[in-house]
């Protein structure tokens, strides 16, 4: 992992040069590599670990460089303080990164709202909306329901948006929504920023703007709300739902919601309702919670009993003390950085409050869609004729490219956004000599090599496949070809295969296309991949031995689509070269590959597609 993730955290500047700092991996998803635990050796920082999803991660606890963890559920706590009594444990609810941060500027916050700050409670005269949500295209979320629902309930309602315009396709899908309930959108902004606001029906605006990067509007409307409605069918206690209940809001959720919320709508029963996850149960709902308000601060007081977040966060700092003074160590401060999740690209020490509140850089993964949604931003803004907001997009494009290193001319090339349009640029390229294709399988190869074969330089495109009907079928196809060359052989030998304890952490962390299976089924095809290697007479060494009978250094375009455990293990060996193509970013195959190029300076991310073969990205070497 490259130093600059460290630089990229969220770093609260009181650490001093002889006092260790304290990293809050707050997703859940990172693991205790060597590489992670060395890095933190390096930069003299200690873990304090939350994970609140729908299952507890522990892995960082055994570590020396681990002080401590934060865990969703009552009983991991409890058997994690029998085993690590010398650490700090605590529940997770109510002290997320966005609730740190959201704590350390409250009083900005509260001057910028009025002076209500959003632990205050705010009078039911004021309570200026209906309902406040998050729209999210991702299944997971619900989006749709919540729209659908929400559009049938003739509620007002402020729906902060999650990656809107970063996708075209999700914001047809939103579109087709509104034109069959009959609904219309219009496009406006608030004067105060550059983003774009959609307003359906003349009662519904959804906020364009990324979110988690503007945290003061979403405390703000909370505040303002009479009910927050919460669709999603498995997270852990969402920023948004603690929030609404510190501000005195109740809660609906679906009643198939799995993991910590579950537990909580089961403790605050009076405070959190469950329905049935359909749009006439959530509509039935939305009208009797609306049309009867809770006590002025019950909701709030109910919260506080069972879990009160401030308690909680003075209790990890105390403990946190007391362990660095049993260890010996100097104690300078409270000293955090936030590392994961929305908030890592937003630096406190280095930007106003103003700019905080705005928002000081996008939060997608990838510049390519960081220019998408400024794009459909700037769009807006152009039409309604909002030239002051369209040049303040510009300008935020511009510093995208810059800053995220995605050169205007590629943007432009890919455009298009298909895996047409890049296959198209790749093969014009008359510097190629050899492209590798690792997998015979993926359906983008025949039109790969149709298109290499337009290319005067006549590139030669090298097929390696292991398992025998598909090379079959290559061979077969590309009999008379003069320059496809298809190899049967491993790509790798058998000890770069993954162990079956990688595996089942990658499946235990990951949300990807592999849970839509069993894990016993996932290791059994491990094992039945490693079978058939060993089994096999044919080179085990396959990518070393060509790049040795060629004699070249590295390939000029690798697209990685074989065996699914050997996708990383390819990436290494044909590291270097000039493009690279990677299927299954989202499974065990290409996921670590596309995480370590996204973060590497010497590859940028041109196009990436997670509808496509189950993840497709491509990467152009700088």
């Amino acid at each position: 992992m490259p130093n600059h993730t460290v630089q990229d955290a969220q770093i609260f500047k009181e650490r001093c040069e002889d006092s260790p700092g304290i990293v809050v991996l707050c997703q859940g998803d990172w693991r205790p590599t060597p590489e992670r635990v060395r890095m933190f050796e390096e930069q003299n920082y200690y873990v304090l670990t939350a994970a609140n999803g729908f299952q507890d991660i522990v892995d960082w606890l055994a570590q020396a460089r681990c002080m401590g963890a934060m865990f969703a559920h009552p009983a991991t706590v409890s058997l994690a303080r029998q085993q690590y009594p010398d650490k700090v444990i605590e529940r997770f609810e109510g002290v997320g990164a966005r609730f740190l941060r959201t704590l350390s500027q409250e009083l900005p916050f509260g001057l910028h709202n009025a002076g209500y700050p959003f632990t205050g409670t705010v009078p039911s005269p004021l309570k200026t909306v209906d309902v406040v949500s998050a729209f999210s295209p991702v299944a997971l979320k619900r989006g749709a329901l919540l729209l659908e629902s929400l559009l049938a309930s003739d509620a007002t309602a402020y729906l902060f948006a999650q990656s809107m315009g970063g996708k075209p396709e999700l914001l047809d899908a939103l579109f087709e929504i509104v034109r069959k309930a009959g609904k219309s959108i219009e496009y406006f902004h608030y004067p105060f920023d550059s983003y774009a606001l959609m307003r359906i029906d003349g009662r519904i605006v959804i906020d364009g703007r990324p979110i988690g990067a503007n945290n003061s509007l979403v405390s703000a409307y909370l505040a303002r709300a009479r009910l927050l409605v919460h669709t999603s069918t498995t997270e852990g206690i969402s920023n948004s739902v603690m929030e609404a209940l510190l501000n005195d809001v109740p809660v609906l959720l679906c009643e198939d919601i799995r993991g910590p919320l579950q537990n909580l709508s089961l403790e605050l029963s009076d405070c959190i309702t469950r329905c049935a996850p359909n749009t006439q149960a959530l509509v039935k709902n939305i009208h009797q919670l609306l049309a009867s308000p809770r006590v002025h601060g019950s909701v709030r007081a109910s919260f506080s009993k069972v879990i009160n977040p401030f308690e909680i966060n003075r209790h990890v700092v105390r403990g946190t003390q007391q362990w660095f003074a049993r260890n010996g160590l100097p104690w300078k401060g409270h000293c955090l950085g936030l590392l994961g999740g929305v908030q890592s690209k937003i630096d406190l020490a280095n930007v106003s409050a103003e700019e905080s509140y705005r928002g000081h850089l996008h939060i997608y993964p990838s510049a390519a869609e960081s220019l998408q949604n400024a794009t459909f931003q700037l769009q807006i803004a152009e039409a309604i004729g909002a030239q002051s907001h369209a040049a303040s997009l510009r300008a935020e494009m511009q510093y995208i490219q810059d800053g995220m290193a995605v050169p205007a001319l590629e943007a432009k090339a890919f455009q298009a956004q298909s895996i047409h349009a890049v296959l198209t640029t790749i093969a014009a390229d008359h510097d190629l000599r050899h492209v590798f294709v690792a997998g015979a399988a993926n359906p983008f190869l025949p039109l790969l090599a149709s298109m290499l074969e337009k290319n005067q330089n006549r590139p030669q495109l090298h097929v390696m496949e292991s398992a025998n009907k598909p090379h079959a079928l290559a061979l077969q196809h590309y009999a008379h070809s003069e320059f496809v060359h298809c190899h049967h052989a491993s790509t790798v030998p058998l000890e770069a295969f993954p162990t079956a304890l990688e595996v089942s952490e990658f499946y235990a962390s990951s949300a990807g296309k592999l849970k839509d299976y069993p894990l016993g089924t996932v290791l059994q095809w491990l094992a039945e991949d490693i079978a058939d290697i060993n089994a096999a007479t044919f080179e085990k060494h396959g990518i070393q031995s060509l790049m040795e009978r060629l004699d070249i250094d590295n390939f000029d375009v690798a697209l990685i689509d074989g065996r699914e455990f050997t996708g990383f293990a390819e990436f290494q060996k044909l590291y270097g070269c000039k493009f690279f193509l990677l299927a299954c970013t989202t499974t065990f195959k290409n996921h670590q590959s596309m995480q370590q190029l996204v973060q590497d300076p010497n590859y940028q991310l041109v196009f990436a597609d997670a509808n496509v073969c189950n993840g497709f990205a491509f990467f152009a070497k700088r």
